[in-house]
């Protein structure tokens, strides 16, 4: 190959290369935008990384649009776009329920208590407000369709609400015990101002700290001027003030705390005086660019005090219970703790303040700020262990029920430690042979006492029956 032919077939491969580079730069994706039967939205090209421009949301009679999904997940027009995509319209009925929340999750009485939980169902304006209310545990705990609930013998049951519409559900734990230790105080820390849109967190310090029932409600005085939810996050809605009361469920302890909600003032760029308009750019005094305004200067509040949080004093073995810390003032600026235990041989505590049973006994758990650590507070926990009876039926040939062999468990592993267990007849028995007679056993009966010793006796002990 000659000269000329080979510079001219280079040139050729050159400028295919170029075609190519070229192409592979110019590469347009298409974003399809399927509206689920709302108003047509047109597709877009989108260069090869380049971004999607968000469309005007579309409309659907009788739907609330909630956004455009991808892959089921809330799209993120920031994403650069690397292939053909299709964007999916979600929409929410107008008028449908979209969520359920009780006034409050915890709550604390004695043995024929009683109780009326408020029920919410989100938005206020939706069409189906119909709702079920169920209990884990009828015995413990009864609650009517209007949920009120009534406290009828020593132990704990979940108390559920859920709307017809949707399924949508929350709960609240009742534990229902004699030894409870009454509310005598409560005050409120938190901010006292707010601005338009935005929210603060004010927080319920209850004493004595080791009250049983520290479940509070909380109110506005003007929700058109800020709202507050049953966690005491304030929302500012407009420009004004407004008092927030907290009441404790527990002797109906009140307090209360005057927020000022502040419009959010921006002076508008036509308000700058002549010497301002004249003033060269960059020509601010040293202390105009050093002095922050009031409202920038960073708040560094201290800690003074931590409140520890649990929905009961005990915890069973191999089981967990949550402690939660409270930091006052709420916006102090470091909010970390550390946890410790005082027998692990009892129980541990995680640093996020799950306490687990390890073996019986009463152990104090303690949390301290990291910012102080002469701020602290403790509790007292009782470690239980789990007692349980199982009846495995004895049958004859022709299937007839002749007898019961019983076991007793604790912590899961058989046991032969105790003196008595109360039969279904309420009265107390050995069962030395290991066996029970068909006369001695209810099977109506899923509770019953084992006396440990003479002068030990576990009460709610669970039983059940098995071939």
């Amino acid at each position: 190959m000659n000269e000329k032919k080979r510079n001219s077939v280079g040139i050729v491969i050159i400028a295919l290369v170029l075609v190519a580079i070229l192409t592979g730069c110019s590469k347009e994706y298409t974003v399809v935008f399927n509206t689920d039967g709302g108003s047509n939205v047109a597709s877009l090209k989108v260069e090869k990384d380049g971004k999607v421009t968000k469309p005007s949301n579309p409309t659907k009679e009788n739907y609330t649009f909630d956004g455009w999904y991808y892959n089921g997940e809330l799209y993120d027009f920031n994403t650069k776009v690397t292939k053909d995509i299709i964007l999916e319209a979600r929409w929410t009925l107008e008028g449908k329920v979209t969520g359920v929340s009780l006034n409050i999750n915890e709550l604390t009485l004695k043995p024929n208590g009683t109780y009326n939980l408020i029920v919410t169902v989100s938005p206020e304006d939706a069409n189906n407000k119909n709702v079920k209310w169920t209990s884990s545990d009828s015995n413990i705990v009864s609650v009517s369709n209007d949920g009120k609930i009534k406290a009828l013998k020593k132990g704990s049951a979940t108390i559920t609400v859920t709307t017809e519409d949707g399924g949508y559900s929350d709960k609240c734990i009742v534990t229902v015990t004699d030894n409870i230790v009454n509310v005598n105080e409560v005050t409120i820390n938190g901010q006292s101002t707010v601005k338009v849109g935005k929210t603060i967190k004010l927080s319920a310090v209850v004493k004595p700290t080791d009250a049983s029932d520290k479940s509070v409600t909380w109110k506005s005085s003007n929700t058109a001027i800020a709202t507050v939810d049953k966690n005491g996050t304030v929302k500012g809605i407009k420009g004004g003030k407004v008092t927030i009361t907290v009441t404790t469920n527990d002797g109906n302890k009140t307090a209360t705390k005057e927020i000022t909600v502040e419009e959010d003032k921006q002076t508008p760029s036509s308000s700058t005086t002549p010497s301002e308009t004249t003033k060269p750019s960059g020509s601010t005094t040293p202390s105009e660019q050093t002095k922050p305004s009031e409202s920038e200067t960073p708040k560094d509040v201290k800690v003074t005090e931590i409140e520890i949080k649990a929905s009961k004093n005990s915890v069973n073995v191999n089981e967990n219970l949550t402690l939660t810390a409270v930091i006052n003032p709420a916006d102090a600026k470091n909010q970390e703790v550390t946890w410790e235990s005082s027998d692990r041989t009892k129980a541990t505590v995680s640093e996020k303040g799950v306490v687990t049973g390890v073996s019986s006994g009463k152990v104090t758990i303690t949390v301290i700020s990291k910012e102080n650590s002469s701020i602290k507070n403790s509790i007292v926990i009782e470690v239980k262990d789990v007692y349980k009876v199982v009846y495995t039926r004895i049958r004859n040939n022709n299937n007839v029920i002749t007898g019961y062999k019983v076991n007793v468990y604790r912590n899961n592993i058989a046991w032969t430690g105790f003196v008595a267990i109360e039969d279904g007849n309420g009265k107390f028995r050995k069962f030395a042979d290991g066996t029970a007679p068909v006369e001695q056993v209810n099977e109506n009966k899923h509770k019953t006492k084992i006396r440990v010793d003479t002068e030990t006796l576990i009460e709610d002990v669970d039983v059940s029956y098995i071939d």
